[in-house]
């Protein structure tokens, strides 16, 4: 009887281990639930990395072909107006990124160069290039003339000179002679 007792403890055993992964209920609800989850999250996960802007670049360079660094470039928005800036970089290169899809004018303005403007079309997830060319500007000064006294009386041949009292007191004068202070007219 022993023995029979022990052969039916291994069997029983036996049978435990030969039992399915996923015989339990619980557990296989566990499992349905989680691939439901993963499978739901994964198109929701996906859709916010859509992409719904544009850029703008370009390289600033003058007539010669030389680039232009630190030029002030500024964009505007054709539909509602706003504006952003920024210079050039070092080798005259400009970047205005997470643009809205629309019409954009960007405009360079550096001293010495006439303002140069431009029209860009921004599309979602492409890079609109606008490389600007700068002509020179024309060379402008001013020359002010004003009627003031002359220098020169050419009436009569008169020669005068007026000191005022603290030019007198302030002029080195040895031995109080005033013939020096009658030298400094000038002919």
């Amino acid at each position: 009887m022993k023995f029979s007792l022990v052969r039916e403890l291994r069997t029983t055993s036996h049978d435990q281990q030969r039992r399915p992964a996923f015989s339990s209920p619980s557990l296989r609800i566990s499992v349905v639930m989680l691939i439901l989850t993963v499978l739901v999250g994964i198109p929701a996960h996906l859709g916010a990395q859509s992409v719904t802007s544009g850029d703008i670049v370009g390289l600033v360079t003058d007539p010669s072909g030389a680039v232009v660094s630190n030029a002030s470039v500024t964009l505007k928005s054709q539909e509602n107006g706003s504006t952003q800036a920024q210079s050039t970089n070092s080798r005259g290169g400009y970047r205005f990124s997470l643009l809205l899809p629309g019409r954009y004018t960007v405009s360079v303005a550096v001293a010495g160069f006439q303002e140069t403007n431009a029209t860009a079309v921004v599309t979602i997830g492409q890079a609109a290039t606008v490389n600007l060319s700068l002509a020179l500007s024309e060379a402008t000064s001013t020359v002010e003339v004003t009627s003031d006294a002359p220098l020169l009386q050419t009436e009569n041949s008169d020669v005068s000179t007026s000191f005022t009292e603290t030019q007198i007191s302030q002029v080195p004068n040895p031995g109080n002679d005033l013939s020096y202070i009658a030298q400094t007219a000038r002919v």
